[in-house]
């Protein structure tokens, strides 16, 4: 296997992919680039120009011969396309024999024109509404998150960019509205670390005090010199605050359209009068993943 080789199998891998989740319903009335029979002939093009390249190809077309028949996509081999796909393997192949000197030159601008339009995926240079459009052109959905959360209209990797300073602005609001007193003994504790060092990241810029948080490492730095009297939580459940606490105040709930759903309609909630002192606590509120 070279290089080429490792390209084109895994090209008419994300094609097949394109295939099986799209259906049979063409382009247009799907928003997609490309209908199913388009597909069908770019995989049959892709595998052409790899059999000239390299015969052991032809092991990736026989296991998915081997796929479509023991599998409920058999259903593609009662239409043309795929029959049509072998055509147009044989096209695919004499055109990248006949110019066999000129297939470096055509390798080079595959990688160019295909990172161009994988760049979006990875790098964030579109504005956010055309990358809603393009993903769904190019992918057909939102990428699954590598966390194996649920997703929203962007994958994790921006999803995950939005939305933490709008979160510490409210959680300064509820702050501020607090009694000098008050504010004095305030902790504020996240739920999670990315609600916790949002605080602590934007939180200067608020004058905040820093948060503390019982997810991982977080939980290891300790409550710190906060006497936790009274306590502003970002995202526990309000029947544990309860057992926690004998005054629980919902404050603000935080949501951003971009976020990712873990995350929003997130409850702020003012806590007050603890019934156990927070080293006591600390233990109960530890929380590794």
């Amino acid at each position: 296997m070279n290089a080429l080789d490792c390209l084109i199998w895994t090209l008419a891998a994300w094609l097949l992919a394109l295939i099986v989740n799209r259906g049979e319903r063409p382009g247009p009335e799907n928003n997609q680039m490309f209908s199913v029979p388009q597909l069908w002939i770019l995989v049959g093009l892709v595998l052409g120009v790899g059999l000239e390249n390299k015969i052991s190809i032809l092991f990736f077309g026989f296991g998915l011969v081997i796929g479509l028949l023991l599998t409920s996509q058999r259903r593609h081999l009662r239409t043309r396309w795929p029959w049509c796909a072998g055509g147009a393997m044989a096209v695919g192949q004499m055109l990248a024999g006949a110019r066999r000197g000129r297939l470096r030159a055509v390798v080079v601008i595959v990688f160019v024109v295909s990172g161009a339009a994988m760049a979006p995926m990875t790098l964030p240079i579109l504005p956010v509404e055309t990358f809603i459009k393009y993903q769904q052109q190019m992918m057909g959905g939102t990428l699954a998150s590598c966390e194996q959360k649920e997703v929203g209209v962007l994958p994790q990797q921006y999803s995950d960019m939005f939305g933490n300073e709008e979160l510490v602005a409210m959680v300064a609001e509820v702050y501020h509205g607090l009694t000098p007193e008050e504010k004095s003994q305030c902790m504020i504790f996240g739920i999670a670390y990315p609600q916790a060092g949002a605080v602590d990241f934007f939180g200067p810029r608020y004058d905040l005090p820093r948060a503390v948080s019982g997810h991982n490492s977080y939980w290891l730095w300790g409550p710190g010199d906060r006497t936790g009297e009274i306590m502003i939580s970002l995202g526990l459940d309000e029947k544990m605050l309860g057992e926690m606490f004998e005054e629980v105040t919902l404050a603000r709930v935080f949501y951003h359209p971009y976020a990712m759903p873990w995350r929003n309609n997130l409850s702020i909630f003012i806590c007050r009068k603890p019934y156990q002192p927070l080293q006591e606590l600390w233990p109960k509120l530890k929380h590794y993943e």
